[in-house]
């Protein structure tokens, strides 16, 4: 006799096919949101170089020893931010690649393995890219902030 009373739920088929929907839907929809914030903090990435450069190009420009070493920091924070993000777009462009080759049992399909790597890679550069970018932004902030505070009295 069965525990009618008990937490082992019984699936149906019809509830698996609709959690399977709801899976791949959400799934979708978090590959698309990972492509629009990695290019989203690109393009921030190198207009905030763009910024840095036209500053640097500006006479009257003439920052504090401090706002320089601090602008020093935002660059090569923003320049490792841009390179992650285009390795990351690329990485991200091979693994979808690899994985219709996949799909379609090409000879020339990724393993499963090289699949994971790949994707976790993504993760990886994602993440460096967001520090890197938040790092060169907050450095860049610093740099105006002892450069220009002084005009905020």
């Amino acid at each position: 006799m069965k525990d009618s009373g008990s937490d082992a739920a019984e699936t149906r088929p019809e509830e698996i096919v609709v959690n399977k929907e709801r899976f791949l839907r959400w799934q979708r929809l978090a590959i698309d949101q990972l492509g629009f914030t990695l290019n989203f903090i690109l393009t921030l990435t190198i207009a905030a170089l763009g910024y840095i450069f036209a500053l640097l190009k500006d006479k009257e420009f003439i920052p504090p020893r401090c706002a320089r070493y601090s602008l020093i920091l935002s660059l090569l924070s923003l320049v490792i931010a841009a390179t992650c993000g285009m390795w990351c777009t690329i990485n991200r462009l091979r693994d979808v690649q690899g994985t219709a080759r996949k799909l379609r049992k090409s000879f020339c399909a990724p393993s499963s393995r090289e699949l994971r790597v790949m994707g976790k890679r993504t993760w990886k550069l994602f993440y460096t890219q967001l520090w890197t970018f938040s790092l060169g932004i907050a450095s860049l902030a610093g740099a105006l902030l002892l450069t220009y505070g002084g005009k905020l009295k």
